[in-house]
């Protein structure tokens, strides 16, 4: 199954960039806005081998690539083999223009990921939802208002993913 997103470009219309933390990266605050500026990925799975098919060159390693970081947290974190995914990125966004491209790329990706799980009803998705281990499943976390879109089926206060902060965690990890 393919599936598609938009990834929204944004300009900073604030920042401020605080002192550095001891993780290494620095504490900034920002006011950003979404423009109508936007790359199209498009996600496959079961495609055999992980793959990035890019209409622009973004970097010299497709292991680098923020979409093919996003996809590995994604499998790490929930637990499923990929299968083979292949990531198709329709580039508009100028690449390092600070327009947030990269980071509204690999958001893309994880929300296709998550889609195309919750259509294909994944054995992960069954066993966050099933009455006997929804409570023990560490997939179960909190829903967030208007955070996550829940699609209709999925019971309230409960999440297909876990929290953003987790997968954040996850992604740096990768990085």
């Amino acid at each position: 199954m393919k599936c598609m997103e938009k990834a929204y470009a944004k300009v900073n219309l604030t920042l401020q960039v605080g002192s550095r933390r001891p993780d290494g990266y620095h504490a900034v605050m920002s006011v950003m806005q979404r423009i109508s500026l936007w790359d199209t990925v498009t996600v496959e799975r079961g495609t055999g081998r992980d793959t990035l098919l890019c209409s622009v060159p973004v970097t010299e390693n497709v292991d680098d690539n923020l979409c093919m970081k996003a996809a590995r947290a994604f499998f790490a974190e929930t637990g499923t083999k990929s299968d083979g995914v292949t990531i198709t990125l329709e580039k508009r966004i100028p690449v390092q223009a600070g327009l947030g491209g990269g980071s509204s790329d690999a958001a893309a990706v994880l929300r296709a990921l998550r889609t195309e799980a919750m259509v294909a009803g994944s054995s992960w998705m069954e066993a966050v939802f099933s009455t006997t281990s929804r409570h023990s499943s560490s997939l179960a976390v909190p829903l967030q208002p208007r955070a996550i879109r829940r699609a209709a089926w999925i019971p309230r206060g409960v999440a297909a993913l876990p929290s953003p902060s987790r997968l954040a965690a996850r992604f740096r990890q990768t990085a």
